[in-house]
């Protein structure tokens, strides 16, 4: 497959669309995009598949954390981010924060991990946006 129909195919699937819907559209088997999808995942394009939950009706808190680190703590800090078990997922980024995290909890233990977060050693300051609503 060409690379526009890998993310047209890739977009329907993150979308929740039916294989066999894709498959059909895109005039291929079920079997071709099952292949297709299994070599993405050994190439490592596609990370993983994932549900897109609105957690708050779930009495849960999702929070999108921006994080300014000092260079030189880089490394040890995402360590030990990527050990929170409330950071769902986390990003290296070149914008405005060099780490961004999903995080994905109970209000309460939202607020004490953020706390945690503020205490460790290079983080200079974090920037919590809490999710209202998925928009799209």
């Amino acid at each position: 497959m060409k690379a526009d129909e890998d993310i047209a195919i890739l977009s329907e699937l993150e979308k929740g669309d039916k294989l066999e819907d894709i498959a059909k559209r895109h005039k291929i088997a079920i079997a071709t995009i099952r292949n297709h999808i299994k070599r993405l995942e050994d190439e490592g394009i596609i990370v993983d598949e994932k549900y897109r939950l609105r957690y708050k009706l779930l009495g849960m808190q999702q929070i999108i954390l921006g994080l300014d680190v000092k260079p030189e703590n880089l490394l040890e800090v995402i360590k030990k981010l990527k050990a929170l078990k409330s950071v769902d997922e986390l990003y290296r980024t070149s914008g405005d924060h060099v780490l961004i995290a999903n995080m994905i909890g109970k209000g309460d233990e939202l607020a004490e991990e953020l706390e945690r977060i503020k205490k460790i050693e290079g983080v200079n300051k974090i920037y919590p946006a809490f999710v209202e609503e998925i928009e799209k």
